[in-house]
């Protein structure tokens, strides 16, 4: 299981965030619980939520942009070779 902040709002600009990731569903629970009782209400723009091992995080497309640019910017220094 994986604990992710998610937008509130569903706003399709703003990318999923991962908390953590290997943790057991009774610890995940509890401590989204946690989370969310600190942290979101009325009022916060994100919340959090347990998802399965193969929860894919969304990645908004400007985010996305950012990171592709990154990559061929390694690239090009030599730091690492693009995946495809």
């Amino acid at each position: 299981m994986k604990i992710i902040m998610m937008n509130f709002f569903n706003k399709k600009r703003i990318s999923d965030k991962l908390i953590t990731e290997n943790i057991s569903a009774f610890f995940g629970e509890n401590i989204v619980e946690h989370l969310n009782n600190t942290f979101s209400n009325d009022k916060s723009p994100n919340y959090f939520k347990l998802a399965p091992d193969n929860y894919k995080l969304f990645i908004s497309e400007s985010q996305s942009k950012i990171l592709q640019q990154r990559k061929m910017k390694r690239n090009i220094n030599g730091l690492t070779t693009m995946n495809k």
